[in-house]
């Protein structure tokens, strides 16, 4: 585990490898292939809480990171992992190794059968292209080529390119006075665009050929904010949480999604739980997100309503 506070979380694209990023600087990853951990779920959706493993199959990152991390994302395939940190204006790439022996999850739960997989040192790849602040979020395209990193820089996404980490490309806010730093990206599945959340709130959506912003949509008019957002797999609806239990689903890939189809409400106390986290399924069929009083919530895209529900023991993090 890590010491108290914000803790980010990265899944390979094959679900076999979990990374954590720590308040205390350290970043850890994790075969989940080789030994898993099941209990009883205590989310009354007869869920199951994953465990993770003793700290002799974790692997750590030393020496790399001196403040709290910030942002982590893994390349689609897993072998590459790109961190930021609070005192550190840059992205830095490492480079992940295979796993060695691993075994196969047993259905049912318990430890796999075989020998553990264990992972080597991950290799630096480098430091990549500074930025005005902060960097908060990062993600990677679909095949993994590129990466884009926003954060306490107003308006700015800075695009890379993997086989030349000086291949950048800087996408701004043309009106500075509208710039807003950027506290979530998401990558478009077709490749063609990028959407963010800025920390007063809009959703933004920036074409990457026309190196600009071509969509943005304000939630005032609600008493709300944006706080997630992410594509669905085929890259023709995008999902926003808001700061008032809603979820908000856009469409018109063609009109750069102008417009809004229809609206998801989870629950809370007191109707205002932000919405900090979202994800589709592969299948697109189905849509999880999970708020700032810690519940999580499985919503089918098709009925409109929950079919699961999980509370944490305390409050989730963006």
């Amino acid at each position: 585990g890590h010491v108290p506070g914000v803790t980010g979380l990265g899944v390979s694209g094959d679900g076999g490898v979990l990374v954590t990023g720590g308040k205390d600087g350290l970043v850890r990853w994790v075969d989940l292939t080789s030994r898993w951990y099941l209990d009883g779920g205590s989310g009354g959706g007869g869920g199951k809480n994953v465990t993770i493993p003793e700290s002799e199959e974790m692997v750590e990152l030393e020496d790399f990171h001196r403040s709290a991390i910030t942002a982590l994302a893994m390349s689609p395939d897993g072998s590459v992992l790109a961190t930021a940190e609070e005192e550190s204006c840059a992205m830095r790439l490492f480079s992940l190794p295979a796993v060695r022996k691993g075994g196969c999850p047993k259905g049912g739960g318990g430890e796999t059968e075989g020998s553990s997989g264990t992972r080597d040192a991950a290799d630096f790849i480098g430091m990549v292209t500074r930025f005005g602040g902060p960097v908060r979020s990062i993600a990677f395209s679909p095949t993994g080529s590129t990466l884009v990193g926003a954060g306490d820089e107003p308006g700015v996404l800075k695009l890379v390119h993997r086989a030349n980490l000086k291949d950048v490309m800087v996408i701004r806010e043309e009106d500075s006075s509208r710039a807003e730093c950027i506290r979530g990206l998401a990558y478009d599945p077709l490749g063609d665009y990028i959407a963010s959340v800025g920390d007063k709130g809009s959703f933004t959506i920036w074409g990457i050929d026309e190196q600009k912003l071509v969509n943005e949509h304000s939630f005032s008019a609600l008493g709300a904010q944006a706080c997630s957002c992410a594509f669905s797999p085929d890259g023709h609806s995008v999902a926003v949480g808001l700061s008032n239990s809603r979820i908000d689903l856009f469409s018109g890939r063609d009109s750069k999604w102008a417009s809004r189809n229809y609206s998801l409400s989870t629950e809370s106390s007191d109707g205002a739980a932000s919405i900090i986290t979202i994800a589709f399924a592969p299948t697109g069929h189905y849509l999880v997100v999970g708020d700032s009083e810690g519940l999580v919530t499985l919503w089918s895209l098709k009925s409109r309503e929950p079919l699961e529900k999980w509370r944490s023991d305390g409050p989730l993090s963006q």
